[in-house]
């Protein structure tokens, strides 16, 4: 059953809009994230990619984040992504602000004289 969401209607708008930027859509669990980003991409004619970290299989293809996502076009959706949990020795920090430096860029692009092993996070600054 498919309730009419009043925020559909604001993702919408954020997709037609020209100037776009990367949405997160956060909420407790089993409220309707999932089925609002399907049914935004299947509203593109099904223009899209849709990505579940908890399907092995789309969690391994997104081991080479640049070849699996390169040649996509349309709206690209991850979902279930989990905020870690710290284990013993290990800290989790929160980041308020970003951003991505050339060698985080060489990073990505496999192009780096340190090649760590995937999936990493850039953020050398961080």
């Amino acid at each position: 059953m498919n309730i009419d969401r009043h925020v559909f209607r604001d993702l919408l708008k954020w997709k037609s809009s020209s100037d776009r930027k990367p949405l997160i859509l956060r909420g407790a669990r089993q409220v309707g994230k999932t089925t609002l980003a399907r049914t935004l991409v299947k509203e593109q004619g099904g223009r899209g990619a849709f990505f579940d970290l908890e399907n092995s299989e789309d969690l391994s293809r997104l081991s080479d984040p640049m070849f699996a996502l390169k040649r996509l076009k349309g709206l690209v959706v991850i979902d279930e992504i989990q905020q870690p949990q710290p284990q013993t020795g290990q800290v989790l920090i929160k980041v308020h602000t970003a951003a991505l430096n050339f060698p985080d860029l060489l990073l990505i692009a496999g192009k780096y004289q340190v090649k760590p092993p995937l999936p990493f996070t850039p953020g050398l600054e961080v």
